[in-house]
C-alpha cells in the first residue's frame, strides 16, 4: 500500500478525525510537511534513481510501505536500462518493482488549500450504515475494495497506514446510492460524499495510486448532472484506466515481489475494470480503451477472493468471460475498417461462444422463474442486452447495412427482451433495483426500442403482448430513474414523446386541407396556460416576419407545431429538454407517425 507511515510524536489529530486534517491545521508537522523541506528536495536523488541503484531489487517484497514501479514494455528507456543494470537478477517477465514513497510536494497539488468541508466524515452510525450497505449490497459482486483490509484500517486497527480519505468517501457514497431510495436524505449525503472525494482526488491526498483506481470506479455510481463525456461514468471509467495503465496492472505480477494480498488486490481490479470499460463502450457506442491483447494478466479464480466475506465470485469470473466475448466480437465486427462479411463471421462466432458460455454456467447463475439475485440478473440482463445488439435488424433507409440483415434473429431479439422484462420486473418486487450499475440504463433503453417494433404488428396478440412488456419496461425505467439521472432523463424523453403526438394530432385534426403549413391557425390554442396563450399571440403577429425563416426553423430545431417549444421552461425541466432535443429525431424513427397502434399506446400510457 502506499500510504506513508506518521510519526506518532508529532500527530496531534483527534482519533475520531481523518488524518488529512492534521495537513491542513498543522501544515509545518510531522513527516509529511519534513519532506516538503527545500533541503530534503534538494537532496533527493528521485525515486527512479533509486530503484536503479537499489540492489536489492529484485529481492525486496514490496505492496503496503511502498509504492509499485513499472518500468514500461520493451520499448521503454526505464525497462531497457533495469534490465542492462541487471541482466542477472530480474527475470524476464517481471516489470513491477518496490519504491519508495513519494514525497506530497511531488504528488499532491496545492495541499494546504484543502477545504475543510472536504475532510469532514459523516457522524460514526451514519458512516457504519453506509459501509455495511456497500460491502452487502455491491462489493460483494463487484469486489472493489479489499473488504478485510478495508475494515481493519476503518476500525483504525491499522498496521499498514490509516485509510485512505478519497476511498473511505466514495465507498460511503456509493452506500448512500444505495440507500437513496428509503431515504431521501441520503440522496443529498451521496452528492456531498461526492464531491467530498472530487476534490480530494483534485488536490492528489492520497499517496496510494491503486486507491486512485478503485475509487474512479465507485464514482461511476453518481451521476453529475447528464454529461456523458468529460463527467460521470465515461469519465470516470477513463481516469480508472489510464491510471492503472500507468500501474501495470494490465501485466502479470505473478513473478515480481509484490506481496500476494495485492497481487490478489490488482487482479480483482483489473477484470472489474474490464467489464466497466467493455459494458460503458458498448452502451455508448465508443472505442473500448482496454484490448486484452496487450494484457497478460491471468483470468480469475476463486484464490483471487480472498479477503472478500460472502463474495459471489462466480458472477465476476462468469461476468469476466461474457465481457471478453462482447469485446472480441466488437473488435471483429465492428471496428471501422470491418467488412460486412467480417461482422457477420464476428456475429455467427458470438452465437459459438454465448452457447458454450450458457452451457458451462454455474447453477447459482442460472436464471430461476422467482427470487432472482441481482448478480443473476446483472449476468443475464448484459446476456440478453448483448444478443438484441448483434441479432437487432439494421435501421431502415440505410442501404449499406441492408446486406447484415442475413445476421438478424428476431425471435431471439423478442426472447432476449421478454427476458429483460422478467429480470427487472422480479428485482422491483424485492427491492433490488438499487443494486444494479449504469449500464442498466442502456439495457432497458435497448429493451424498449426492440419492443417497440413489435406493437405495431398485424398479429393481434403479438401486438398485446408487446404492449405489455413495452409498459413493463417503462415501469421499469421510471422505477431506476430513482437512482440514476440518466433514466429519469429518458423517461421524461418518453413522456414528452407522448406531449409530441397528442399535440400534432390536434393540429391534424383540426387543419382545413387548404392550410398553410405556416399559417397562423398551425398553432394550438392553450386556453389553460396564459403564458402560452400571449405567446402565441406575439407569434401570430409577427407570423409575415417570421415566414421566410421557417423552413430552416423547421429543418434545424424544435417543429414550429409543437408548442411545447414555446412554454416556459422551469429550472427542473431544463435538463431534460436538453435530453429530448437530442433524442428527438431517434424517437421519431422509433414511433412513426403512421402507425396508430403505438401513438394510441403511448398516449394510454402518459394519460
Amino acid at each position: 500500500m502506499s500510504f506513508r507511515p506518521r510519526s506518532r510524536a508529532t500527530d496531534t489529530s483527534p482519533p475520531d478525525k481523518p488524518s488529512g486534517l492534521r495537513l491542513r491545521k498543522q501544515p509545518l508537522q510531522g513527516s509529511s510537511a519534513d519532506m516538503c523541506t527545500d533541503e530534503f528536495q534538494a537532496e533527493d536523488p528521485g525515486n527512479f534513481a533509486e530503484l536503479i541503484n537499489n540492489e536489492s531489487v529484485q529481492t525486496r517484497e514490496f505492496g503496503d510501505q511502498n509504492r509499485v514501479c513499472f518500468v514500461g514494455g520493451a520499448l521503454s528507456n526505464c525497462h531497457y536500462l533495469m534490465r542492462q543494470t541487471y541482466p542477472q537478477q530480474i527475470r524476464r517477465n517481471v516489470f513491477h518493482f518496490g519504491g519508495r514513497q513519494y514525497s506530497y510536494k511531488d504528488t499532491s497539488h496545492n495541499l494546504q488549500r484543502i477545504p475543510t468541508e472536504a475532510l469532514e466524515r459523516p457522524k460514526k452510525a451514519v458512516a457504519d450504515k453506509l459501509v455495511r450497505a456497500y460491502f452487502d449490497r455491491i462489493n460483494c459482486g463487484w469486489p472493489i475494495v479489499d473488504e478485510e483490509s478495508f475494515m481493519s484500517q476503518y476500525e483504525k486497527n491499522y498496521p499498514s497506514g490509516p485509510l485512505p480519505l478519497t476511498l473511505l468517501n466514495a465507498v460511503l457514497m456509493v452506500g448512500a446510492h444505495v440507500l437513496s431510495d428509503k431515504n431521501d436524505e441520503m440522496k443529498n449525503l451521496q452528492s456531498i460524499l461526492f464531491h467530498r472525494a472530487k476534490t480530494l482526488i483534485d488536490f492528489r491526498l492520497d499517496q496510494d495510486r491503486v486507491a486512485f483506481v478503485q475509487v474512479a470506479l465507485l464514482m461511476t455510481w453518481y451521476s453529475d448532472g447528464l454529461e456523458d463525456i468529460v463527467a460521470n461514468t465515461w469519465h470516470w471509467i477513463g481516469i480508472a484506466t489510464h491510471t492503472a495503465l500507468g500501474l501495470g496492472m494490465h501485466r502479470d505480477t505473478f513473478q515480481s515481489t509484490m506481496q500476494p494480498h495485492w497481487k490478489r488486490i490488482w487482479t480483482r481490479v483489473w477484470w472489474i475494470l474490464f467489464q466497466f470499460d467493455t459494458l460503458a463502450s458498448a452502451s455508448l457506442g465508443r472505442p473500448q480503451i482496454l484490448n486484452l491483447d496487450d494484457s497478460d494478466v491471468p483470468e480469475l479464480v476463486p484464490e483471487h477472493f480472498q479477503g472478500i466475506p460472502n463474495a459471489n465470485l462466480q458472477f465476476l469470473i462468469q461476468q469476466s468471460k461474457l465481457c471478453m466475448i462482447i469485446s472480441r466480437t466488437a473488435r471483429d465486427g465492428w471496428s471501422l475498417r470491418s467488412t460486412a462479411q467480417a461482422r457477420n463471421n464476428a456475429i455467427e462466432a458470438a452465437d459459438e461462444a454465448l452457447a458454450s458460455f450458457l452451457h458451462q454456467l454455474p447453477s447459482e447463475l442460472q436464471l430461476r422463474a422467482t427470487n432472482i439475485t441481482t448478480w443473476q440478473a446483472m449476468l443475464h440482463l448484459t446476456y440478453n442486452n448483448f444478443v438484441i445488439l448483434i441479432h437487432r435488424p439494421p435501421p431502415k433507409g440505410d442501404p449499406e447495412n441492408q446486406e447484415d440483415a442475413s445476421c438478424t434473429r428476431l425471435h431471439l431479439c423478442a426472447v432476449a427482451t421478454v427476458a429483460i422484462s422478467s429480470i427487472l420486473e422480479s428485482l422491483i418486487d424485492q427491492g433490488l433495483i438499487c443494486t444494479l450499475w449504469y449500464s442498466v440504463n442502456h439495457i432497458i433503453f435497448t429493451a424498449i426500442i426492440n419492443a417497440s417494433t413489435e406493437i405495431a404488428s398485424s398479429n393481434p396478440l403479438t401486438a398485446a403482448e408487446s404492449q405489455r412488456i413495452f409498459q413493463s419496461l417503462l415501469t421499469s425505467l421510471r422505477s431506476f430513474s430513482r437512482y440514476w439521472r440518466y433514466a429519469q432523463g429518458l423517461f421524461h424523453m418518453f413522456q414528452q414523446r407522448a406531449l409530441r403526438l397528442k399535440s400534432r394530432s390536434i393540429i391534424t385534426n383540426d387543419q382545413p386541407p387548404h392550410q398553410s403549413r405556416y399559417g397562423p391557425d398551425h398553432f394550438i390554442a392553450v386556453d389553460s396556460d396564459p403564458a402560452a396563450q400571449q405567446l402565441l399571440a406575439e407569434y401570430r403577429t409577427d407570423i409575415d416576419q417570421v415566414t421566410p425563416l421557417a423552413d430552416s426553423a423547421y429543418e434545424n430545431g424544435p417543429s414550429c407545431s409543437d408548442y411545447t417549444c414555446y412554454l416556459p421552461i422551469t429550472d427542473d425541466e431544463i435538463e431534460w429538454n436538453l435530453l429530448s432535443a437530442d433524442e428527438s429525431a431517434l424517437l421519431d424513427n422509433m414511433f412513426p407517425f403512421d402507425c396508430p397502434q403505438v401513438d394510441s399506446f403511448l398516449n394510454q400510457v402518459f394519460k
